[in-house]
């Protein structure tokens, strides 16, 4: 309660009006007293894992703010699961534990951070950032739109 009604009054003083925001409290070990670390006035990829899990909090938002009918808000279905995949597998391998008995696993779990089969470009050109170089690529796209240009 301490932490809703004192996220409240900060939102409230900086006259927050619209949309969602995240506020990061650490809690003092000895006196209980509440910090504020950080305001982020945007989703995070949590709100992902609750639409999977069953309450669609971004689009709860949306309904509110432009006057639609609010979505019926149930419980979080239990069990649903996230994966960082590039992290997640550097993790296996360092632990010694195997990819191929991890990968279904990951492919299974109901959200995805960093790949969407529906948009896998961004995970690919992570994966390319990585091995080739950032300057490198850079570079030969610059070369490319030179060569276009004529």
């Amino acid at each position: 309660p301490d932490v809703l009604a004192l996220g409240r009054d900060i939102l409230q003083r900086i006259a927050f009006r619209n949309g969602v925001a995240k506020l990061d409290f650490k809690r003092h070990p000895a006196t209980g007293a509440l910090a504020l670390f950080e305001i982020n006035p945007r989703f995070n990829l949590w709100h992902h894992l609750g639409a999977k899990a069953g309450v669609n909090l971004a689009y709860a938002v949306y309904a509110d703010l432009t006057g639609l009918p609010m979505p019926p808000m149930g419980t979080a279905r239990a069990g649903v699961r996230w994966c960082n995949l590039p992290s997640d597998a550097r993790a296996v391998r360092a632990e010694g534990g195997s990819l191929l008995r991890w990968l279904p696993w990951a492919l299974r779990c109901e959200a995805k951070h960093a790949i969407a089969r529906r948009d896998p470009w961004p995970f690919i050109a992570a994966i390319v950032l990585r091995h080739q170089g950032t300057r490198t690529l850079l570079l030969n796209v610059r070369e490319g739109i030179r060569r276009r240009r004529g």
